[in-house]
């Protein structure tokens, strides 16, 4: 999620989600758990404390290093790969390109063309 202020990027959101312990998806999300991929049963709790451990390190490396942005190029999903997105309701295919100085993904459609978009109209197809 962003917020924008005329052109600049007032905020940006990013969130984590991770599938730990769940066993059974409806058929029409396409998903999966830490448990069922690596079959092996996870304790939600060491998990969290695991991830926070290493995410302050990561962290701290970050600030230490002296950066005061984060390049959503670096680490855009699917960056030059053909992927399944949701487009206004519909099915799509699109190639990620750039994040553009709006927060918005750039990517090439299969007509060519290449157009920008926000997460309220362009999400990718969970897999």
């Amino acid at each position: 999620e962003n917020s924008m202020i005329g052109d600049s990027l007032e905020y940006l959101i990013i969130g984590v989600g991770l599938n730990v312990g769940t066993k059974m998806f409806p058929e029409s999300i396409k998903a999966t758990s830490m448990e069922l991929a690596l079959n092996k049963e996870f304790e939600p709790r060491a998990l969290l404390d695991s991830f926070l451990v290493r995410f302050q390190v990561k962290l701290k490396n970050w600030e230490e290093a002296g950066r005061d942005y984060v390049s959503l190029d670096d680490s855009l999903w699917n960056r030059g790969i053909w992927s399944d997105f949701v487009l206004d309701g519909q099915e799509v295919l699109a190639k990620p390109l750039t994040v553009n100085e709006k927060g918005r993904m750039v990517a090439e459609m299969k007509d060519g063309s290449i157009r920008s978009f926000g997460t309220e109209r362009l999400r990718h197809i969970r897999v």
